[in-house]
């Protein structure tokens, strides 16, 4: 999970050094992370859990749920209608990604 350098200033969360490499699936560019933010609660619906994520320089969002949140909760995705859902104690979670930036919601797509 990763979670971008402005929000991360924003909420004026603390942070611990962890050494990190990424490369843009879209860019092809290398970045080295160096902090992480551990234990952060994230609610969404019922949904709250609490995550760790690697501080890096997202653009474009603010946060993305990375391949481990898929495995855990298996939403369902619709690419047409940029529409993620899963449900979470019961509760159906609708979430609506940005359709004029073609963005999903919350969701890596690495």
């Amino acid at each position: 999970d990763f979670i971008s350098e402005r929000l991360t200033r924003k909420l004026n969360l603390t942070t611990v050094k962890y050494s990190f490499k990424i490369k843009s699936a879209f860019q092809g560019t290398h970045y080295n992370g160096t902090s992480m933010v551990t234990d952060l609660p994230i609610t969404i619906g019922a949904y709250t859990q609490k995550r760790t994520f690697l501080v890096a320089p997202l653009h474009s969002t603010d946060v993305i749920l990375a391949i481990s949140f898929r495995h855990e909760h298996n939403p369902y995705i619709n690419y047409r209608t940029h529409i993620m859902q899963f449900t979470i104690n019961g509760q159906h979670i609708t979430l609506t990604g940005n359709s004029q930036d073609k963005c999903f919601p919350l969701l890596s797509h690495t």
